[in-house]
């Protein structure tokens, strides 16, 4: 799956051990960046992928693919969900299509007979 979405918040790289050896997690907290409603996301970056978001910081416009992985859980047996991160980009932000000119004169400025614009 593929979210356009602003970054809340990145919480510090944390080693988890497991029975299989020590593993590098990244937690960063996602918010839609478009919405009535938007609502917040933490996604996980395991191993190797914990380096896509070294550089990304609070506040910054992403693209981010992530896959929702569900199964159940060790103790007791209810399903776990998880939010893990696969790919990350910074957004590209689109330019204004002109830039604002001081003497540009307004379309809805009346005009005399003479073509000179009303100073109001």
């Amino acid at each position: 799956m593929k979210l356009n979405a602003r970054v809340v918040n990145v919480a510090a790289e944390e080693t988890i051990q497991f029975r299989t050896g020590p593993m590098r997690k990244k937690t960063i907290i996602v918010e839609e960046a478009e919405g009535s409603y938007p609502a917040q996301v933490a996604i996980d970056w395991w191993g190797d992928k914990a380096d896509l978001v070294k550089n990304i910081n609070a506040g910054d416009v992403v693209v981010v693919e992530f896959k929702i992985e569900s199964r159940p859980s060790a103790r007791t047996g209810r399903p776990f969900t998880a939010v893990n991160g696969r790919e990350i980009a910074l957004a590209k932000l689109e330019e204004a299509d002109e830039p604002q000119n001081a003497e540009s004169t307004p379309q809805n400025a009346p005009t005399f007979s003479d073509g000179e614009v009303a100073p109001f």
